[in-house]
């Protein structure tokens, strides 16, 4: 019982801060731009908010997380989430969405990627790949489900009814995490002999994290996007809808894959998936066929949330991973929180999301340069 609580509590914590924190919340952009008139990319910037405070506080949770203060991190992280979704829910001007959304990221520190990665890292042992991998699913599952509900609640009702959902939603994932005993290995004071912050080996290694979360900034514009197509925001809708139901397969079959073949070879197989999805959504107009690349597009975040953290974990030792896993967690949570309103500012300023898409793959190549340049120079130097 205590082990289904242990797998329930992660899966929700993943489901709240990134199926609903980063992956829902690109449906609500154009219909608070369009009820408070003001452009995508000053309402994208609430992406950008949330993500870039759950950066920047989770280095410190995650530095300091411990059997003793975790329980109480984790409720705080809760009523702040709450408290910033309802917040947003009730606004009249932009600066009140703004603060929410800090509310909200800074609430989901206390359960972000890197908290999660670093609980499956003490809490389990064996099929690390597989676990990282199911357990992360669960927030591509969130996010399938939770972007065509909230437009059908936008759409309905209001989005400010939606964001009261939302609120509601996250509260519910997060209580089994309140009841559970985590295992948490005690703070090292040093790191492990061999390791350095400034070695190049490490510099690449959040230069993956860097470029290849930059590239989740994408989706959440998927709605606009089809509508800049010629296409029906429904066609928008089902691409989000696609790209998380990709989320959701790739990370259970990467965790899969990790296992057999390792995580380098894993790691660059994904990206080229994602590199060829880029080019479809960049090239074709139908929707069947962007729909499809959507899904593709989904294997993204097996990249971000799986296989980049495992990475680290791989290349640097089991024994850094509470140095190396803040590190290359804050490098793409930073890239994606600037990524997700430049997206939508590349927008406003050139009428298309071409040039998103051009940087987004030349992005994913040179991620796979420095995932292979990252692990060679650490494996020569063993």
């Amino acid at each position: 019982m205590k082990k289904k609580l242990l797998l329930i509590s992660l899966c929700g914590m993943a489901g709240a801060a990134i199926g609903i924190g980063l992956n829902s919340i690109g449906v609500f952009y154009r219909p608070i731009a369009e009820s408070l008139q003001a452009s995508q990319g000053a309402v994208s910037t609430l992406g950008t908010l949330y993500c870039l405070s759950m950066a920047v506080v989770t280095i410190f949770v995650t530095g300091n997380l411990s059997v003793r203060n975790i329980r109480r991190l984790l409720i705080g992280g809760l009523i702040l989430s709450v408290g910033g979704i309802l917040l947003m829910a009730v606004s009249q001007q932009l600066i009140h969405l703004y603060i929410g959304a800090l509310l909200f990221g800074l609430g989901a520190s206390t359960y972000s990627s890197s908290v999660i990665n670093m609980l499956i890292a003490n809490n389990y042992h064996e099929r690390i790949g597989f676990l990282t991998g199911l357990i992360f699913s669960l927030s591509g599952i969130a996010g399938a489900l939770c972007a065509p509900f909230f437009t059908w609640i936008i759409s309905s009702t209001s989005w400010r009814a939606a964001f009261i959902v939302m609120a509601v939603m996250v509260a519910v994932l997060l209580l089994p995490s309140l009841f559970v005993d985590f295992r948490i290995a005690e703070k090292k004071e040093q790191q492990a002999e061999g390791f350095n912050y400034f070695s190049l080996a490490f510099i690449l290694a959040l230069g993956v994290m860097a470029l290849l979360q930059s590239l989740a900034g994408i989706p959440q514009h998927f709605v606009n996007f089809s509508v800049t197509r010629g296409l029906n925001e429904s066609t928008g809708t089902l691409m989000m809808s696609a790209c998380m139901a990709g989320n959701i397969g790739f990370k259970l079959l990467t965790g899969i894959i990790k296992d057999r073949i390792g995580t380098i070879r894993a790691l660059i197989l994904t990206a080229l998936i994602n590199l060829s999805a880029i080019v479809a959504i960049k090239v074709f107009t139908n929707d069947f066929v962007l729909i499809i690349a959507a899904f593709l597009y989904g294997s993204l975040y097996s990249l971000t949330s799986v296989l980049g953290p495992l990475l680290a974990r791989d290349n640097f030792g089991e024994e850094n991973y509470r140095l190396t896993l803040p590190a290359v967690s804050f490098a793409g949570n930073l890239t994606n929180a600037f990524a997700i309103s430049l997206v939508g500012y590349s927008y406003d300023f050139t009428g298309s999301y071409d040039l998103a898409l051009i940087i987004a793959l030349a992005f994913n190549l040179t991620a796979i340069l420095c995932a292979w340049g990252s692990h060679k120079m650490t494996k020569a130097s063993r």
